[in-house]
């Protein structure tokens, strides 16, 4: 016999990634500033490193985001498009 399940919305998602993206823009900071101040070659090139790999982490949560805002416009609009035609059809009978 099947238990049955039940499912809870997570209502605090929006803060967790604000506080991931908040979190990655102060180690992007940080990393910034390492390599500006250290006066170590090794210390600048490994900063840099950390850097670039935590913007591109960043661009892709971005892009990431908008994709999934694109989609959320793009079947809006194929729902209303949708009701459209039925109320179209509806009318010309």
């Amino acid at each position: 016999m099947k238990k049955f399940e039940l499912l809870l919305k997570n209502e605090k998602i929006r803060s967790y990634d604000r506080i991931a993206t908040l979190i990655i823009l102060i180690n992007l900071a940080l990393f910034i500033l390492l390599a500006i101040n250290a006066a170590d070659k090794k210390i600048r090139i490994t900063s840099l490193a950390g850097a670039s790999l935590l913007l591109i982490i960043l661009l892709l949560l971005i892009i990431f985001l908008l994709l999934l805002f694109l989609l959320f416009l793009i079947l809006l609009l194929l729902l209303l498009l949708i009701i459209f035609l039925l109320l179209f059809c509806y009318y010309l009978k």
